[in-house]
C-alpha cells in the first residue's frame, strides 16, 4: 500500500501550528480571529508587541529559526510556518500549468489592490460595513461600475472583501488596515514596482549591463529612461521622494517595538549612538523614550534632515529640546565625525540598498571611527537559503553562541525548504526589488559575516527580534 508521507507531514504540521497558535490566543485573551469582523484584532497593529511565547507560537505561524548547516550559524526568521505549509501543499497539488498561468498575471494583484486603494473605492466601502453595491460606489467616485465589480472580485481571492450579494462589497478584517493613518495604507501609495518589474527581462539581457554590479545600470534606468541613480532621480522628484520616506517610516515603525524591547540596549558602554541613515529619526525617538541615560544623533542627506528636526520635535519634544536626540547632515562615505569610545553607531534598513562594495566602503568607514567599547548594531532581514532539508535525517539545529533572547530552536521541518518557502516570499521580493533598482540584495548569515569582516568589523552576537528583522551586533577586530 502506497504511503502520502509529504502530504501527511504537511497536513501535521499545520494542525500543530494551528494548535499551538490558538493555544497562546487563549492564554493570552486575546479574541478569537476573524476573516469578517468590523474591528481589528490586536495582532493587526503593527506596534502590537506580543509575549516572546505567543510570538513563537505564532512561531510556529509568524517564524521559528532557519540554520545554515554548512556554516553551523543559526540565525532568526520570522515567517508565518502556516503559509509555508500552505505554499508547499499548494505547490505540492497544484496543476503547474494552472500555476504557470496565475503567476504570469501577479502583476494584476499589485495594480487591483493599488486601485482599490488610490481610487478610494476602500474608503467608500468601509462607510457601509454591511456592504456597498458596486453602482453605489459609481456613484460616489465616478467609476465604471462593471471594472469595480471585476477589480473587487478579484480582491475577494485574496481576503480584503467579501461578496454580500451579487454586486455589494464588503470589507473583511484584513482591509480595515488599508484605510487612512495605517501603515500599510501608506505602504500600497508607494508604487513604481510594476514598472520597474516589467524591465526587469531586458535588463538581464543588456549587452553591456548584464553583468554589472554598478548602481546606474539597473532596471530602474531602464524602466524610468534615465541616467541617474534611484537616490539621485529621487532628489529631482521630491513628490516621489516624499511617498518613498512615509513608505520606509510605515515598514520601520511596524517592526520597532521588537527592536526596542529585545536587544539589551542598557548593556551598551558608550553613551551615543549615532543612527546612521535614520531617516526621520522615529527609532532613535522610539529607543529614547525607554532608555533616556542614551543619547541619539540622526544622520541623513540634508531634505531628510529637516524633516527629522520636525518629526523629533513633534514625537520627542523633551528629549529634543534637551539635546539627547539631534539630527545632522552626513554623507555616510565621507569620514565619520564622531569617533572613539563614546559612540555606538547603528543602521537600519540601509545596507541592504547597496551592492557589496559599497557596504564594504560604509562600513570601513565607522570601522575607522569606532573605539574598543563601541557597538555597530546592523538592524535587517536575514535571508535563509531555498535548500530542503534531508527527509530521513533531520539534524537538531546546533546551538550557537550567535542567537540571544531564549528563543526555542526548532527541528528542521521535514518538505519546507530553510527559508520557509511561501513565507519568505516578501524577503525575496524585497531581494529582488533591491536589485532591481540598486544592483543590491538581502544577505545571508555567511554574506553578513563576510562583508562585516572584509569591513575590519566581527560578529559579535545575531540578536532575535520579534520582528522579521534581527540586528547583527559588531564590534572592531580586537
Amino acid at each position: 500500500m502506497s504511503t502520502h508521507h509529504e502530504l501527511d507531514t504537511l497536513r501535521a504540521t499545520l494542525n500543530r501550528a494551528l494548535d499551538d497558535l490558538r493555544a497562546e490566543l487563549d492564554a493570552m485573551q486575546l479574541p478569537p480571529l476573524s476573516t469578517t469582523s468590523k474591528e481589528r484584532h490586536p495582532l493587526d497593529d503593527p506596534n502590537y508587541l506580543p509575549s516572546r511565547k505567543l510570538y513563537h507560537s505564532r512561531g510556529l505561524a509568524l517564524g521559528g529559526y532557519s540554520v545554515h548547516k554548512s556554516s553551523q550559524k543559526a540565525h532568526n526568521v520570522r515567517w508565518d510556518l502556516f503559509q509555508a505549509c500552505m505554499g508547499q501543499l499548494k505547490s505540492l497539488i497544484q496543476n503547474p500549468f494552472d500555476h504557470a498561468v496565475e503567476q504570469s498575471y501577479a502583476v494584476f494583484e499589485t495594480a487591483a489592490i493599488e486601485s482599490f486603494v488610490q481610487t478610494g473605492i476602500v474608503d467608500v466601502l468601509a462607510g457601509s460595513p454591511d456592504g456597498v453595491h458596486v453602482t453605489d460606489v459609481q456613484q460616489h467616485l465616478d467609476l465604471s461600475s462593471t471594472r469595480c465589480l471585476t477589480i473587487l472580485r478579484y480582491l475577494t481571492t485574496h481576503g480584503w472583501v467579501r461578496e454580500c450579494k451579487e454586486g455589494t462589497f464588503a470589507l473583511n478584517r484584513p482591509a480595515l488596515a488599508l484605510l487612512e493613518g495605517n501603515s500599510a495604507r501608506s505602504w500600497i501609495a508607494f508604487s513604481h514596482k510594476p514598472q520597474i518589474a516589467m524591465a526587469l527581462v531586458p535588463w538581464l539581457q543588456h549587452k553591456e549591463w548584464r553583468h554589472s554590479s554598478s548602481h546606474v545600470e539597473t532596471a530602474f534606468q531602464i524602466s524610468h529612461s534615465t541616467e541617474l541613480s534611484y537616490f539621485d532621480w529621487m532628489k529631482q522628484n521630491p513628490e516621489y521622494m516624499r511617498m518613498f520616506s512615509i513608505g520606509m517610516q510605515s515598514l520601520g515603525a511596524s517592526h520597532t517595538q521588537g527592536i526596542v524591547a529585545d536587544f539589551p540596549w542598557h548593556e551598551l558602554e558608550t553613551p551615543t549612538v549615532v543612527d546612521i541613515g535614520g531617516g526621520n529619526g522615529s527609532l532613535a525617538a522610539t529607543v529614547s523614550k525607554h532608555y533616556p541615560h542614551l543619547r541619539f544623533i540622526v544622520q541623513d542627506r540634508p531634505p531628510v534632515v529637516d524633516q527629522a528636526n520636525k518629526h523629533l520635535l513633534s514625537v520627542a519634544k523633551d528629549a529634543y529640546e534637551a539635546g539627547r536626540i539631534t539630527a545632522e547632515p552626513y554623507d555616510f562615505f565621507l569620514p565619520q565625525p564622531h569617533t572613539g569610545d563614546e559612540y555606538s553607531f547603528m543602521f537600519r534598513h540601509v545596507l541592504h540598498d547597496w551592492p557589496h562594495d559599497k557596504a564594504v566602503s560604509i562600513l570601513r568607514t565607522v570601522a575607522r571611527a569606532a573605539g574598543q567599547k563601541s557597538k555597530i548594531l546592523i538592524i535587517e532581514r536575514i535571508s535563509a537559503l531555498g535548500r530542503y532539508p534531508s527527509y530521513s535525517c533531520l539534524p537538531e539545529a546546533p546551538k550557537s553562541p550567535l542567537i540571544t533572547n531564549g528563543y526555542k530552536q526548532e527541528r528542521y521541518t521535514p518538505f519546507i525548504p530553510e527559508n520557509l518557502g511561501a513565507a519568505s516570499r516578501v524577503t525575496h521580493a524585497i531581494t529582488l526589488y533591491l536589485m532591481s533598482i540598486l544592483n543590491a540584495h538581502e544577505r545571508t548569515v555567511t554574506e553578513w559575516t563576510a562583508l562585516i569582516e572584509e569591513a575590519g568589523l566581527r560578529v559579535v552576537k545575531v540578536h532575535a527580534l520579534r520582528s522579521p528583522l534581527s540586528l547583527i551586533e559588531c564590534a572592531v577586530m580586537a
